[in-house]
């Protein structure tokens, strides 16, 4: 179980690489019903961590808009959304609490993440960090074993260059 969010009105969904690394079958869920979609997968880099999907919505779907992350700064309040533990829709509020860290675990190196207080659990990787303008400013990735509320996010200015 994780997270991702619609960045075009095409039904592209993006998430973290690792979230999808060992399915066979994607499948999304876009709103509150049990209803699920399949989902494509188009694109995916372990070294960034994101992947791209794609899913045939029988809806209009309304894409999240990429905000500044360079432009963020430490204290400003931010919220995250996800599944946590499965919990659809939850949303948590935080303020970012470090930048430009640099995170190493047996996989992979995250370099120049945003760290954030925001209560991020397994499930809510892949989901969006938004601002209080509602802008995706970072990709919810990895928490930090086994202290709480030490949270990082792929920032969007990394997301957009691995994407575009």
């Amino acid at each position: 179980i994780g997270t991702g969010f619609v960045i075009d009105h095409y039904g592209s969904i993006l998430t973290n690489e690792h979230v999808i690394h060992r399915a066979k079958k994607i499948t999304v869920r876009l709103d509150q019903s049990n209803h699920l979609l399949p989902a494509k997968l188009l694109w995916k880099d372990a070294n960034v961590d994101l992947a791209l999907l794609q899913i045939d919505s029988p809806q209009l779907i309304h894409p999240l808009t990429f905000g500044d992350s360079q432009a963020s700064q430490v204290g400003e309040w931010v919220l995250a959304i996800g599944n946590p533990y499965g919990l659809h829709l939850s949303a948590s509020v935080g303020i970012i609490s470090g930048k430009n860290r640099s995170l190493k675990t047996e996989k992979r190196t995250y370099p120049d993440v945003l760290q954030t207080d925001t209560a991020i659990n397994p499930g809510n990787s892949g989901g969006p960090l938004l601002n209080l303008s509602g802008k995706v400013i970072g990709v919810n990735t990895i928490i930090l074993y086994p202290s709480q509320n030490i949270g990082f996010a792929i920032p969007s200015h990394m997301v957009q260059r691995a994407l575009f």
